[in-house]
């Protein structure tokens, strides 16, 4: 597919792989290879960020598009994620999380996003709301290489709606 849009050239000369990339070996290892490594590449790179100590980006997560950066600049969240390439412009969960704690702090802070999602899975069993969340949690994390969809305002609506839409109550 990266091949339709781009040309196996593109994605070869965006990568730079230091070995001459065979012939016969179709592009998608590499593209796939692209798409796992450079969240990580970029996360690395950005690993010694001043943090906010405050969940400035992940909150701006729950604020449309069109004010999310008057917002942010508003509430003083100014620290500039550096990418490694900027045609590898590929986010990750662990973006916000270090920008608005540091490597401690998203350590604790996934910690607790753990032991939050062990509940509900718990919960799940017995509750449709609940295993339809663990579904839209376990989607969020699926994607989490590409962009944090765990706190993003689509799926934490999603979630919202689910649990006021399959209430006890409401089902009898």
């Amino acid at each position: 597919m990266g091949d339709a849009r781009s040309g196996r050239d593109a994605i070869i000369s965006i990568a730079v792989p230091t070995f001459d990339y065979p012939d016969w070996l179709p592009s998608a290892f590499i593209w796939v290879y692209i798409y796992l490594a450079s969240p990580l590449n970029n996360v690395n790179h950005n690993i010694d960020i001043a943090p906010n100590y405050f969940p400035l980006e992940t909150a701006g997560t729950f604020i449309p598009s069109f004010a999310r950066d008057d917002f942010l600049a508003a509430a003083g969240a100014t620290q500039q994620w550096d990418l490694v390439s900027s045609d590898l412009n590929v986010s990750s969960l662990l973006q916000s999380f270090l920008t608005d704690f540091g490597v401690g702090g998203a350590i604790v802070f996934t910690l607790l996003c753990g032991v939050v999602f062990s509940w509900l899975r718990r919960r799940a069993a017995n509750s449709a709301a609940a295993f339809f969340m663990v579904i839209v949690v376990l989607h969020g994390l699926a994607l989490s290489f590409f962009a944090n969809l765990l706190f993003h305002l689509v799926f934490v609506f999603e979630m919202v709606a689910l649990g006021w839409l399959l209430r006890r109550r409401r089902l009898q």
